[in-house]
């Protein structure tokens, strides 16, 4: 009976990767424009040169909590923006473990409306403006 489970097991350890994404062929061995995380359970590590030698490259991998990773994929386009530089605005930080080799630390971010406040910055924060109005002296 225990077979199915090293069977199940085993295919789940095939499906994950332990390559790290500046090891897919034809990467580029400068820092990236851009990199970041999509997820934090499960998503994927993005690296992005804007204009690499003459074209866009973009070198994704994607991961989970439970498997580690996939195998990175390599894609190119023409020089340009392109949709992951609007991703990488609300996306997390890349872990200092996966950041690019020769990348400087991250800068860094400013919260966006949609992220919530701390306690201590709340409790430095001004009230909210009040809808009441105050009686006319």
């Amino acid at each position: 009976m225990r077979r199915p489970l090293f069977v199940g097991l085993g295919l789940t350890l095939l499906a994950c990767s332990f390559q790290k994404p500046w090891d897919v062929k034809d990467a580029p061995k400068s820092p990236p424009d851009l990199q970041y995380r999509t997820g934090v359970e499960v998503g994927h590590d993005v690296y992005v040169w804007r204009c690499y030698e003459g074209k866009r490259v973009v070198v994704s991998q994607g991961g989970s909590a439970f498997c580690g990773a996939s195998a990175p994929r390599l894609s190119t386009s023409a020089c340009g923006p392109g949709p992951e530089d609007e991703v990488a605005e609300r996306a997390h930080d890349v872990p200092e473990s996966l950041r690019w080799p020769g990348s400087p630390p991250p800068a860094p971010r400013i919260a966006h409306e949609s992220e919530s406040v701390s306690e201590s910055d709340a409790a430095t924060s001004p009230p909210a403006s009040s809808s009441a109005t105050s009686p006319a002296p």
